[in-house]
């Protein structure tokens, strides 16, 4: 989807989508999280 926009002016997040499991290497326990992503768009293009 194109959205017009300054270079460096949005920063751009989207969740991952899946739950990621991460263990706690001091308690063992097993610990979820969701991962997002974060893109500061600064692109020149000749279009």
């Amino acid at each position: 989807m194109r959205q017009p926009h300054v270079a460096g002016e949005r920063l751009f997040v989207d969740c991952a989508g899946t739950t990621l499991e991460m263990i706690d290497g001091g308690r063992g326990e097993v610990l979820t999280a969701q991962l997002f992503v974060a893109t500061l768009i600064a692109v020149r293009s000749s279009t």
